[in-house]
């Protein structure tokens, strides 16, 4: 996948945000998700350095690039389970991201 320096650097600005800003250690239990584009794994990769939570909730509006993004970081650890709302996603969130 090719990327740019931009992409990089709002995803390590969010990682850092949510260490700053987010619960920490094991009271962060999930992460809602809102878009599943290229800059939503951008933000997952990056939010990995900070955090141990690998439990998404994620919703775009296709939920096929979700269920693509759930394949492609699984092998990282990840679960993201697609929910019918943005409002669903966000809702048991102790941390929300909105991505492209």
């Amino acid at each position: 996948i090719s990327f740019s320096k931009g992409q990089v650097r709002t995803a390590a600005a969010g990682a850092l945000a949510a260490r700053c800003f987010a619960a920490q250690g094991d009271s962060l239990q999930c992460i809602g998700l809102i878009g599943a584009g290229v800059q939503a794994k951008f933000q997952l990769q990056m939010l990995a350095t900070v955090t141990q939570c690998r439990q998404v909730k994620a919703w775009a509006r296709s939920p096929e690039k979700v269920r693509q993004l759930s394949t492609e970081l699984a092998a990282e650890g990840w679960n993201i389970e697609v929910t019918e709302s943005a409002d669903k996603a966000c809702r048991s969130a102790g941390l929300i991201l909105t991505t492209t």
